[in-house]
């Protein structure tokens, strides 16, 4: 390899070549004055390629027939690569163009998936909150009092909630504790006096 001076890869299927491939070129070179030929090859100008359009502009290799060259680009068009340079600033401000709106979408969908997520959870921030403390509950193995004396207390809890949760607490609260757990539930809708002010009636109903 020391003695190496040409290196003949012409009419191959080589579309660039790797970072290790080109460093071992350029130190060949500095010993040997190498001579390349890469003609007829079917080499490409894209952002994956970048780097080696731009070690052909830069290297002090010779490559044979380099006037010869054409690489191909994305949407398919040859460019004969007589101008390296210019071909690697044109590339150059492509790709940094096509990395700002890739950095910019995802930035966009993740700010999205975040407003959503927080979203959901203040949309059903109750919902949450009662399925954590039932699950905890559950957990450590809480197990209502069978044998409590219910001459006591009529209601084991009093339930306050908005008009928007009332679904909720009809369609899930009642079917959990009540008809699960035998819990009996207070709701102002459902069992307070008719004509009562709203404290009276929770007064005299935490109190039976």
């Amino acid at each position: 390899m020391n003695k190496l001076t040409k290196i003949d890869l012409s009419t191959n299927h080589i579309s660039s070549l790797s970072m290790n491939a080109m460093k071992d070129l350029d130190d060949l070179n500095r010993k040997n004055n190498l001579t390349l030929d890469l003609s007829n090859n079917p080499l490409a100008c894209n952002c994956k390629t970048i780097d080696f359009i731009k070690w052909i502009s830069e290297t002090d290799v010779h490559l044979f027939r380099r006037y010869q060259y054409k690489c191909l680009r994305d949407d398919n068009t040859k460019i004969v690569l007589h101008q390296p340079k210019l071909v690697y600033q044109h590339l150059k401000k492509e790709c940094s163009s096509y990395g700002y709106v890739i950095a910019g979408v995802s930035v966009a969908i993740i700010f999205f998936i975040i407003i959503l997520f927080f979203g959901v959870i203040y949309r059903y921030r109750w919902k949450l909150r009662y399925l954590y403390y039932m699950t905890k509950q559950k957990y450590r193995g809480y197990q209502l009092q069978q044998d409590r004396d219910e001459t006591d207390y009529l209601y084991d809890a009093f339930i306050s909630y908005a008009d928007e949760d009332q679904m909720f607490v009809h369609d899930e609260m009642i079917k959990n504790l009540e008809d699960k757990y035998s819990m009996k539930l207070c709701l102002h809708k459902r069992d307070f006096t008719p004509g009562k002010d709203i404290a009276g009636n929770g007064y005299h109903k935490c109190h039976s």
